[in-house]
């Protein structure tokens, strides 16, 4: 049973997301909704980058470097696909990383170029970074004087869930619904499977504890805070201290990530 005070999150949240969406039949039912026609038989999540709330505290937030980016392969082409709450002013330098991240992780050694992959770049953005109204943009090489394409098969594709109604591909008009206001349309069965996952990790405390611990320190790392809300932060950092310390998380990681020293960590 959750506590009273324990946050709940949807499905835009980007831990909530990471973990959701490494459900298979989530993840192939999504990359057949954008790409109609697709036949996606089955796809593989690589086991050394699998997401877990554990490796995000360790890796992600110790790191200040979240990563939450799901990565997985199809038969013949290669997904990463990440949520974008704010708007990401490098998205473009952000793509271009995760393009050359998966040449890098599926490429075998000693194996050829010509064994590359298509890669898909995937953002679904709650907000659309390019303010022009489009529910899907579409990214390829091409040269820009002859519309020539460099035919290099990689793609990136950027989903702006707060786009006019009338954009958005009928394929996709509930998930974008349910992205958006967290809507679940009882006809399709896509998007009632999202949402029970989501509940399923909500029930979950262990998780949502430590993702009210990432959320916390995104905000402290990113936004900072008024000077007028110091004593109040104060007090947020050793509930969160203590919720570590409960969970076995070494003191010395535990001052990193809240700022305390060690002896007010030992006090808790």
């Amino acid at each position: 049973m959750r506590g009273k005070n324990m946050a709940r999150y949807k499905f835009s949240n980007k831990l909530m997301f990471a973990l959701v969406m490494q459900d298979e039949e989530i993840c192939a039912e999504f990359v057949q909704r954008l790409f109609p026609g697709k036949k996606v038989k089955s796809i593989t999540f690589p086991n050394d980058i699998k997401i877990t709330p554990e490796k995000t505290i360790v890796t992600g937030v110790l790191s200040k470097s979240v990563r939450l980016d799901v990565l997985f392969e199809g038969e013949k082409e290669v997904y990463d696909i990440e949520m974008q709450v704010e708007k990401e002013p490098e998205l473009p330098k952000r793509s271009r990383y995760y393009h050359t991240s998966m040449d890098t992780h599926f490429l075998k050694k000693g194996r050829d170029y010509k064994d590359l992959k298509p890669s898909y770049v995937i953002f679904i953005c709650m907000k659309d970074p390019f303010e022009m109204g489009e529910a899907v943009y579409q990214f390829q090489m091409i040269d820009k004087n002859l519309q020539l394409q460099l035919n290099d098969e990689t793609y990136t594709i950027i989903l702006a869930i707060d786009c006019p109604k009338g954009k958005i591909p009928k394929e996709l008009e509930t998930f974008f619904t349910y992205v958006e206001r967290e809507e679940v349309d009882e006809n399709d069965d896509f998007v009632k499977r999202i949402h029970e996952k989501v509940e399923e990790v909500n029930r979950d405390t262990e998780v949502t504890e430590i993702m009210t611990i990432e959320e916390e320190m995104n905000i402290r790392w990113h936004y900072g805070y008024d000077e007028g809300e110091a004593a109040g932060a104060a007090q947020k950092q050793r509930e969160i201290a203590k919720n570590m310390k409960e969970k076995n998380i070494p003191n010395a990681d535990i001052a990193e990530i809240t700022g305390l020293s060690a002896e007010e960590i030992e006090k808790l």
